[in-house]
């Protein structure tokens, strides 16, 4: 009988040994190439897209301009003579970089795992670095284009972005610096995809994003029914209730639900007010000024078509149709979620609630709430040397064209007249404009460059080592996004 009693006794301690390598395997991350690391193989497209072996890109087109919804260029974050020269790597030798330029775009990367197992819930992280620019410093995104990042997972196995299936995390707008973005979802097959998604709200001149360091793992086995094999062959025989049974609960029944014992009462997570010193997203899902009856002139409800809620704390030079214009807003959205007088009177020190056109989250488990710090240039001062003249805009007239009949720089008159998009000016809008008393300098003789199939401007700056304005002030370029095989262009 004693023998006997051993072979239990050994099969307990062997399963206990094997449980490190099970939980193990559980975590392990299921994904192909999961750190973007080299070879990028070509993915086609126009220009032709290099992506990280074991990834795809995709976007959405379908945009009514040459600059809206636009397929990005992908290269390797090393690369710096296609790509941005300023590489972005969180982790191993290399991430997966992509871009627009004064365009926006709706897309990013995907991933189809197989051999996952049917009902199994799996986690998908990625941390994404996004630079957005108006101005040069690769090192801030200054007036940036509202860019929303999330991660999903179509539990169906699909590859399509637009796919009802996704289920998305929450959406966050977070710039200059990694960030963690993680989902979770069921299972529905043997296969799920994972995306990783941009969306980009206003065409501004810089927009670059950085994907590295990505994780599938498995976060909970799937639920199995009880089954005779499961089930004792026989009622448990209990011990009477007695005072000194410590068999007897001590908690409430309900404590011993899920989770109940670990948050009291008072844990729920309450979203924190706005302050004066920082415009915080919030998603849709908790909105602190819901605006559920408001319309617009159309007809249709602001929360049809701006979903989430960004806020500003209006500073000295703001109106809301500037604002409108820097969020991708409208200005009747603003004044109804605001409750203001059709003049759109706004203080400085004000807190405005500012629609935008955010994804409604899919996820029923919300991701903390992103914080995002949007940083405005001041305007330059006036009393500056040399003398200020004021111009009318005219049809046709654009700053870049502006800047180079009156020997500025686009960024000079924008800083100067508080234009928080260099690609919007208005006829009729009246303008400062700096002049000086001193004498142009010589300059040397520009030098020529033919494009050639695959270029744009962004590259041939880089190129260059010279600014993407200047190219276009001195070709006198109206759309950046559009220049053609043969064209000669002036290298200033």
């Amino acid at each position: 009988m004693k023998r006997r009693a051993v072979r239990p006794v050994l099969m307990i301690i062997l399963a206990c040994l094997m449980l490190p390598t099970v939980i193990q395997a559980q975590s392990a991350n299921l994904l192909t190439n999961p750190g973007f690391e080299p070879p990028f193989v070509s993915a086609g497209g126009t220009p032709v897209r290099q992506v990280a072996q074991g990834w795809s890109p995709w976007h959405i087109g379908g945009g009514q301009s040459a600059s809206e919804n636009i397929q990005p260029e992908y290269y390797a974050a090393t690369d710096t003579t296609n790509g941005l020269g300023l590489p972005r790597i969180r982790g191993g030798n290399d991430a997966q970089q992509y871009f627009t330029f004064f365009a926006t775009h709706d897309g990013g990367l995907f991933q189809r795992v197989t051999g996952v197992t049917q009902g199994a819930q799996y986690r998908f992280s990625a941390y994404v670095y996004v630079w957005s620019s108006t101005y040069d410093d690769m090192n801030k995104s200054e007036v940036p284009g509202g860019v929303v990042v999330q991660v999903g997972i179509d539990p169906t196995g699909g590859t399509s972005g637009e796919s009802s299936n996704i289920i998305w995390s929450q959406p966050g707008i977070q710039y200059d610096a990694y960030n963690q973005y993680t989902v979770t979802a069921n299972a529905q097959g043997t296969a799920v995809t994972v995306f990783v998604r941009t969306t980009v709200t206003e065409p501004v001149k810089y927009t670059n994003i950085y994907v590295d360091d990505a994780s599938l793992t498995l976060a909970s086995a799937p639920t199995q029914p009880p089954t005779a094999t499961t089930m004792p062959t026989t009622a448990p025989t209990l011990p009477p209730a007695t005072a000194t049974n410590t068999l007897v609960p001590t908690q409430p029944p309900t404590a011993t639900l899920p989770g109940a014992a670990t948050l009291p009462p008072t844990a729920t997570p309450i979203p924190a007010s706005p302050t004066p010193t920082q415009d915080i997203f919030v998603p849709s899902a908790t909105p602190i000024t819901p605006v559920p009856t408001a319309t617009l002139i159309s007809g249709t409800p602001v929360s049809n078509i701006f979903p989430g809620t960004v806020y500003h704390t209006v500073r000295s030079g703001d109106t809301v149709f500037e604002l409108s214009k820097l969020y991708g807003s409208q200005v009747e959205a603003i004044i109804q979620a605001n409750g203001l007088n059709q003049n759109a009177f706004i203080q400085v020190g004000q807190v405005l609630a500012v629609p935008v056109r955010v994804p409604d989250p899919a996820t029923a488990t919300p991701t903390p709430t992103s914080v995002v710090v949007i940083t405005m240039q001041p305007p330059v001062d006036p009393n500056q040397p040399g003398t200020m003249t004021s111009y009318v805009v005219q049809p046709g007239d654009t700053l870049g064209r502006l800047a180079v009949r009156f020997n500025t720089t686009t960024t000079t008159l924008a800083r100067l007249n508080g234009i928080t998009n260099p690609n919007i000016i208005r006829i009729g809008q009246r303008l400062l404009i700096p002049t000086s008393t001193a004498p142009v300098p010589p300059t040397p003789a520009p030098s020529t460059y033919v494009v050639l199939p695959g270029d744009t401007l962004f590259r041939i700056a880089l190129r260059f080592r010279i600014s993407i304005a200047s190219l276009v002030q001195a070709n006198g370029i109206s759309d950046p996004n559009l220049i053609f095989v043969g064209q000669t262009l002036i290298i200033p």
